[in-house]
């Protein structure tokens, strides 16, 4: 009895290793053969506890870094989240690096450990930012003037700087939306021309009928109506910015140098906006003339391969060729102009929220003096 007693004790205290399957002491952290981590049940504890942590550690860098950037006087951007993804990510994908390296065969979740870290360091850099940008900032002299004139002068500047700021404040949301507006208007004027079908109007085997050339310049108007719907739209948002800031209940003073500052944050992006729409509505002009030319040259003309219009004569070969190109040229251009504006908008909103209350600070500047 004892003898079977014995076997079933040595028997129990082993345990097989799943990497290499060779017997290892029930009671060893790893494998004695390939190094392989016996001692599941911490690792599976690690995890639980690593995730708990990292959940409750991303809703406070979350908060932390949404706070940082609302002290500087605007609502996160998309650079901030491109920022944030990249100061998370690079440390982050570091960390786990080395840890693999150092850790090959460990059960215990390593991205998530790599996280923990990162985040943190995430957050930093946004406060930092935060607290940077809440310092006055000037010409050198001024700076070297405020650092070395003493608590006083100190103080002075900074609370005429958040004056100077704050004074702007009521009123750029008004610019902002309008900025925020515009923005999305050559997106919609893409769509508006996709869900149309512009580009199969125009296609060598949608003008190879006949039938349906009248409906095709017939939709290329409506098109035409409602670009001047969207340029129109695009102008009273503009216009309405002006008359919001004139009956807001800011003093005169900070009302002109608000509305000059808006239209040297956005007044070429509205500009190139508008331009925009000019180019879209020759992209129309140019493809009604090309209908024409096949609407007054039924029975004139062959589909050849499904991709190119063949017209008996020279004259018209060349001409519907040359449309083609300028089509072309102007579909690059479009996608080009999408992008441009795209960010351009984020660069006016950016502006307006860094642009400088000019009356405030030269009211406040004897007081520094």
């Amino acid at each position: 009895m004892s003898l079977a007693t014995s076997v079933d004790d040595e028997f129990m205290s082993i345990v097989m290793c799943p990497s290499c399957r060779k017997n290892c002491a029930a009671d060893a952290p790893r494998c004695g053969a390939c190094g392989w981590n016996l001692q599941g049940d911490r690792d599976k504890a690690y995890n639980r506890s690593v995730v708990f942590w990292g959940r409750i550690l991303t809703a406070l860098c979350a908060t932390a870094i949404y706070l940082a950037i609302r002290s500087m006087g605007r609502r996160p951007l998309t650079a901030d989240y491109r920022d944030m993804v990249l100061f998370q990510a690079i440390p982050a994908i570091v960390i786990w690096g080395t840890l693999k390296m150092l850790y090959p065969r460990s059960g215990r979740n390593m991205w998530m450990t790599a996280l923990l870290p990162s985040m943190v360091i995430a957050t930093g850099v946004f406060v930092a930012r935060a607290l940077r940008g809440a310092m006055p900032l000037g010409n050198g002299l001024d700076n070297a003037l405020v650092v070395f004139a003493g608590p006083t002068t100190k103080q002075a500047a900074a609370e005429a700087a958040a004056r100077a700021s704050a004074a702007f404040e009521p009123l750029r949301p008004l610019a902002r939306d309008c900025f925020t507006f515009i923005g999305k208007q050559p997106s919609a004027i893409v769509s508006e021309f996709d869900s149309a079908g512009i580009a199969r109007l125009l296609s060598p085997r949608e003008m190879e009928d006949a039938k349906r050339l009248d409906a095709s310049r017939a939709r290329i108007k409506r098109v035409h109506a409602r670009l001047n719907d969207y340029e129109a739209r695009i102008r009273k948002s503009a216009a309405d910015v002006t008359t919001k800031v004139q009956t807001s209940n800011s003093p005169a003073e900070v009302k002109a140098d608000f509305i000059l500052a808006v239209r040297e944050c956005g007044g070429d992006f509205v500009r190139q906006t508008l331009a925009f729409i000019a180019l879209q509505r020759r992209t129309l002009d140019k493809g009604d003339e090309l209908l024409e030319l096949a609407q007054s040259r039924v029975g004139g003309y062959r589909v050849d391969g499904g991709n190119r219009l063949v017209f008996a004569a020279t004259a018209d070969q060349q001409k519907c060729d040359a449309l083609r190109r300028e089509l072309d040229e102007l579909t690059v251009q479009r996608d080009a102009a999408v992008r441009r504006l795209r960010t351009q908008a984020q660069d006016a909103v950016v502006a307006l929220e860094a642009a400088p209350n000019t009356s405030a600070q030269a009211s406040v500047a004897p007081e520094q003096r």
